[in-house]
């Protein structure tokens, strides 16, 4: 249902009460009230510099559509707005993405993203942009690594970006057995009276208290 009260007439995803746009925007919603539980919780509740690492991937989360038609950019609009207000996102940043937007909007009378039926078009891409590294890949560079070294496997402490690739597993990417934080996990989920109730740190840095408010 549109802000003005009209029922929207697209047409409802399979198995789904809502249209395409609806439920992306849905599903874009459930993004931010969880990244406001995850900074509201006990490990990033006092740590704010913590929550300031986060932002990227909440940002990424949201998968903001190409500003390629006026749709697309009312999309970016609508959640810069929800971030900025959410605090997910800093102001100056904030001030160059709306102006980015505003530049869109601006070319998009004279844009042309579809090709005539004149118009020649190439089947092939001769040069691909290329991945930082393999997708799916179990390895990943690590900078000043010896020339012609295998660079370091992934264990179930590596990162990519800020968050834990065991709490956000990708496809293809399994925790090393061998590491002793796994090991310890799978140990404390066999035999919890052994754990002495003690719960494993979601997140590697749960302890860290650099930036910790003092108590009232």
């Amino acid at each position: 249902m549109a802000a003005n009260g009209t029922i929207c007439q697209s047409p409802a995803l399979r198995n789904n009460d809502r249209c395409f746009y609806h439920h992306r925007d849905q599903l874009r919603k459930v993004v931010f009230q969880q990244a406001r539980q995850l900074k509201l919780s006990k490990d990033f509740a006092d740590y704010p510099a913590k929550q300031e690492e986060l932002n990227p991937e909440i940002m990424e989360a949201l998968e903001l559509p190409s500003l390629d038609d006026a749709a697309a950019i009312q999309v970016a609009l609508t959640n810069v707005t929800r971030a900025v207000m959410s605090g997910h996102i800093d102001t100056k940043r904030a001030g160059l993405v709306l102006y980015a937007l505003q530049i869109a909007a601006m070319n998009l009378r004279d844009a042309k993203l579809k090709p005539y039926a004149s118009d020649s078009v190439t089947t092939e891409d001769a040069d691909p942009i290329r991945p930082l590294y393999p997708v799916n890949c179990a390895f990943f560079p690590v900078p000043n690594h010896p020339a012609g070294a295998k660079p370091p496997k992934r264990n179930a402490n590596s990162t990519l970006g800020n968050l834990p690739r065991n709490d956000f597993p990708s496809i293809g990417l399994t925790p090393d057995p061998a590491d002793e934080k796994v090991i310890r996990d799978r140990l404390a989920q066999v035999t919890p009276a052994k754990s002495n109730g003690v719960v494993p740190a979601y997140f590697p840095y749960s302890g860290a208290k650099a930036d910790a408010k003092p108590a009232p």
